[in-house]
């Protein structure tokens, strides 16, 4: 949907057209400016130094096709990797930083001065409390409630979870965040992730909507498997085609700070 040119955007121009110069040198005092939307790649950090019942838990879900997740469940995604490299609309105040999603939920970093609160009530998308390290944004967030997930296979927390995220803007087009998830109660060790965000210029953030919850789904990977008819790819290939899909081989993978346990 195009929108409005927005000013603090540097541009290139190439005869009539103008362009946003995403490589361009970001203005330091502008932050992340304002009103800008960001589109990520869809990310799936490795897993690394669980517990057992994390992997018990992560099995299960697999087995009931993911129905529980909280997206698939008209429910906020909280902490999930899987949702945050969407759609997202920054908005920033001298006071706090709101992020908008596509799916009509959002967060608030409070950027006033305040400590991060000891024990905020249990909440979908959690506390968060930010603060300026030279040009990189660092925010702590605590207070999560534990229905929700950490990556869209499954992968569950604890109310103990704590969230560190880094975010530097390389340049006026590029966003850089750096996210770790500790919960001492379910892993070993802080694990987490890079996402690297585009700027979406010259554009508006569309809403995505959940309509139909995952209530209805019924059946299991093991109940599939049961019935499974193997036909192999070129056979597949000639008659019906070769397909990838949202959960196919074609998956983007985020980069992945700390090495898979499975």
């Amino acid at each position: 949907m195009a929108g409005s040119a927005y000013p603090c955007i540097p541009r290139t121009h190439d005869g009539s057209r103008t362009s946003p110069h995403r490589a361009a040198g970001a203005r330091r005092q502008a932050r992340f400016d304002r009103n800008l939307e960001w589109a990520g790649s869809r990310l799936s950090p490795d897993l690394t130094n669980a517990q057992p019942w994390v992997n018990d838990v992560v099995r299960q879900h697999q087995q009931d096709y993911y129905r529980m997740r909280p997206f698939f469940q008209c429910l906020p995604s909280g902490p999930e990797s899987g949702r945050f490299g969407g759609w997202k609309r920054i908005l920033q105040t001298p006071a706090a930083i709101a992020i908008l999603n596509d799916d009509l939920t959002y967060r608030v970093i409070h950027m006033d001065g305040r400590k991060l609160e000891a024990g905020p009530a249990p909440s979908w998308m959690g506390y968060s409390v930010g603060r300026w390290d030279a040009d990189t944004l660092v925010v702590d967030s605590v207070g999560f409630n534990d229905k929700t997930w950490l990556t869209d296979s499954g992968v569950p927390h604890t109310e103990s979870l704590r969230m560190t995220e880094r975010y530097r803007r390389r340049d006026v087009g590029h966003l850089e965040v750096e996210v770790t998830y500790i919960d001492p109660t379910a892993y070993a060790k802080p694990w987490g992730f890079t996402a690297n965000m585009t700027l979406a210029a010259d554009t508006e953030m569309l809403e995505a909507v959940c309509e139909r919850s995952s209530e209805h789904w019924a059946g299991s990977l093991s109940d599939a498997a049961r019935t499974m008819v193997t036909v192999p790819s070129d056979v597949l290939a000639r008659y019906v085609g070769l397909y990838k899909g949202f959960w196919g081989a074609g998956r983007v993978r985020s980069k992945s700070r700390s090495p898979a346990a499975n």
